[in-house]
């Protein structure tokens, strides 16, 4: 993105607005006042109701609908929900891959693969839910926070809000296709939450009211964005794990470095608790019992790659013996047994 792009999508987030040209005159799209949005609200609920009493499928009666015909499926939608955290520990692998400096290209193939197959199925997804209640109920709602919140310049409103539906459909549409259009996309608020002229707008505001001078509850989703990255940017920069700005500036190799210091995070925190469990205990190893399969893999995770080199031998020995596999005849404690015996004898030949 170009600087004189960014200074007009900066100009344009910031005046909370879009600005719409039709048959000469031009419309000024406002954010939703609190009362609209509540109104909305409203507005689905009837939506919603009306559609099921015309016996129009849910969103989840029409998944069903569509897994009869065979256009969707179990197993699609069990790859669609596994998709993000797939996404997320790929990240995480590109992001290692980094720091090790290892090829990263492999992976980022893979996170392509991936984003292109989580695309395709919400499009697939997405379409099936414009047709259903709730798309119906949703497409309502939107269509009243635009053309409810629609001005001249003077800020006069074009129609009354409860006669936006009997307008030409034609300028309806323009108005919400303008506003879906200008809308930019995550990719495009984080370049800007990283660049000039955002950057110093961000750095000054936090001194005074504010970038946008209003309360949260009046911001548009755009700018509560804008706001969200522009912090976790400054985290990011504060940081005395910093990565570096080639990282900061690829959001994929940045996910990941989240990821990754989030991982971390955790591992600490069961550390911690481990320690406060095991205060007063004697001995190399520490066993915690488990109350549920979750609670056992998060003890798991938290051994190192030796810990869980040991646990795997040891299930494969137990696995095998038929009667029990008592403590002593461990592979690991035989290894022990007999360094602990090389070294006595070490000590007496000294």
């Amino acid at each position: 993105m170009e600087f004189s792009e960014k200074q007009r999508a900066v100009s344009r987030i910031i005046s909370g607005v879009s600005i719409v040209n039709f048959s000469g005159k031009q419309y000024i799209v406002k954010e939703a006042d609190r009362l609209s949005k509540y109104i909305a609200e409203d507005i689905y609920e009837k939506t919603f109701s009306e559609a099921v009493s015309k016996e129009i499928l849910t969103e989840k009666q029409s998944l069903e609908y569509l897994k009869s015909l065979g256009s969707w499926s179990d197993e699609e939608e069990k790859e669609f929900e596994s998709l993000p955290k797939r996404l997320s520990n790929a990240k995480l692998q590109l992001y290692s891959s980094y720091k090790s400096f290892r090829n990263t290209e492999p992976v980022r193939k893979t996170i392509a693969k991936l984003k292109q197959t989580f695309y395709d199925l919400a499009e697939k997804r997405n379409i099936l839910r414009a047709n259903s209640a709730e798309g119906i109920a949703e497409a309502s709602k939107f269509r009243y926070l635009i053309c409810a919140n629609v001005t001249d310049y003077n800020g006069n409103r074009i129609w009354n809000s409860d006669d936006y539906g009997a307008q030409n459909e034609t300028l309806v549409n323009t108005l919400i296709n303008n506003y879906l259009f200008f809308q930019p996309n995550e990719s495009e608020i984080r370049e800007l939450c990283r660049n000039e002229p955002w950057r110093s707008l961000w750095s000054c505001g936090k001194s005074e009211s504010g970038v946008f001078g209003k309360p949260s509850a009046d911001l548009t989703q755009v700018q509560r964005g804008m706001i969200s990255w522009s912090k976790i940017y400054d985290s990011i920069n504060e940081s005395p794990e910093s990565p570096a700005d080639s990282v900061i500036e690829d959001d994929d190799m940045l996910d990941g470095y989240l990821a990754f210091q989030h991982e971390k995070r955790e591992k600490m925190k069961d550390e911690k608790n481990v320690s406060e469990a095991s205060s007063g205990v004697k001995g190399d190893e520490v066993y915690l019992m488990a109350g549920t399969e979750k609670d056992a893999s998060r003890i798991y995770s938290m051994n190192d790659s030796n810990s869980k080199a040991i646990i795997r031998t040891r299930q494969k020995q137990i696995d095998k013996a038929k009667k029990g596999l008592p403590a002593e005849k461990t592979f690991d404690a035989q290894m022990d047994m007999r360094q602990q015996s090389m070294q006595n004898f070490k000590d007496k030949v000294k």
